[in-house]
């Protein structure tokens, strides 16, 4: 197991060391045919407690490398590959076994597991692998992609292929969706874009369907409508600049085949002051969530089918530059139903132009988990949303080349 272990370690250290003198460059070259090279270094440590209250470390290191490949002169292919592995004692805790059996929200299974012992997990995984076909008439891709129709910064329902939990440390992580998805323009600034995605089987887990962008009056707009597997959705989204700062928004109408009707409203604004200073204000109401505690719907969270339990959100985001190389930040995440909160501060130092360390914490605050007995002596729980989670207390390390 050892001489694994040795192995591993050598073909990591081989690949960082031949990436050295590429540097994001053409890695090679011959008529229309090039690649491309470029990538990353994450190291991800992070002290905190499980669900069940065990402490536990976390050392998580991750290699990207981004192949962007010209087949043609209209086709071309984008390959990002990653290697990452996990030590600490976090790897033998049923959270992460949840964390790692969890289904994957994708037809394609791109992740394989190398090693998974109590203190150490392997796996290397295709983060993005897909075919683009370009001509006058439209632009096609084909595979494991991302497809950002959002525009809001935080909460996002127009981004139904990537979304994201506004509480977690890698926010900009985003697993993508295996998908057809063809873009056609029809104007300068304008474009209709079509999107076919198979999960499990075509009647009740495919997604279908339609986006159109537009530009009025220095904003854009767009529309989308479709069916996301068993339910049906339509919605639009604004961005663009209201009294010198930025200005987004987003609704959507949710058709559910298994539950009651609901909509969903982001109301976004940001701001750049000229000494830096810089806020960040979101709203979010969310239908589909509970006003009661006691109604959340914990299962749907654990599962992945829902992002948040209750019904009402702000979010306040702060930063401020130090120095040019320093910078510090704070992200708030506020339930206005149930008075919990997650504080996010952040501090960040670029030690070069593709060299950033962040030293973070996230705070939770507000009611702890209550257990008591209904009027049925049957035993429930009653908590806040972000009232029983431990803190977290992290530092980040990413190297791009």
């Amino acid at each position: 197991m050892k001489s694994k272990y040795l192995l591993v370690g050598l073909i990591f250290l081989y690949v960082l060391n031949g990436t050295k003198e590429v540097l994001g460059k053409e890695i090679l070259s011959k008529s229309n045919f090039r690649i491309n090279l470029k990538g990353a270094y994450t190291n991800l440590l992070a002290s905190s407690k499980t669900s069940t209250k065990e402490n536990y470390w976390d050392d998580l290191n991750r290699l990207r490398l981004n192949f962007g490949i010209d087949i043609t002169k209209t086709l071309k292919a984008k390959i990002i590959y990653d290697i990452e592995n996990r030590i600490g004692n976090f790897t033998k805790t049923n959270d992460f076994q949840l964390l790692k059996n969890r289904p994957s929200n994708t037809y394609l299974d791109l992740n394989q597991n190398v090693i998974d012992k109590e203190h150490f997990f392997l796996k290397h995984s295709l983060y993005r692998a897909y075919l683009s076909y370009t001509n006058s008439l439209f632009i096609l891709h084909i595979g494991r992609q991302r497809i950002p129709w959002g525009v809001t910064r935080v909460w996002s329902p127009l981004d139904y292929f990537n979304p994201v939990d506004p509480i977690v440390i890698e926010k900009t992580e985003r697993v993508g969706v295996d998908a057809i998805n063809v873009e056609i323009p029809i104007g300068i600034l304008s474009e209709i874009d079509f999107v076919y995605s198979l999960y499990d089987d075509f009647d009740s887990s495919s997604i279908m369907a339609s986006r159109i962008k537009t530009n009025l009056k220095q904003y854009d707009l767009s529309i989308i409508f479709g069916k996301f597997k068993k339910d049906k959705i339509i919605g639009s989204g604004i961005s663009g600049n209201l009294f010198k700062g930025g200005f987004r928004g987003e609704w959507t109408y949710t058709f559910a085949q298994s539950e009651n009707d609901y909509y969903e409203i982001v109301l976004s604004g940001d701001y750049t002051f000229q000494n830096s200073f810089f806020i960040l204000i979101e709203y979010y109401f969310n239908d589909q969530g509970k006003d009661d505690e006691d109604d959340y719907q914990w299962d749907k969270l654990v599962n992945g089918d829902i992002l948040n339990l209750s019904r009402n959100y702000l979010y306040l985001g702060i930063g401020y530059d130090l120095t040019p190389l320093i910078r510090i930040e704070n992200n708030s995440v506020y339930n206005i139903d149930d008075h919990s909160a997650s504080i996010e501060p952040l501090f960040k130092y670029s030690f070069l132009a593709n060299m950033e360390w962040v030293v973070g914490i996230n705070f939770f605050v507000g009611k702890k988990q209550i257990e008591y007995k209904s009027s049925y002596g049957i035993p429930l729980r009653k908590q806040s949303e972000y009232g029983d989670k431990s803190n977290v207390y992290w530092t980040q390390l990413q190297y791009y080349f």
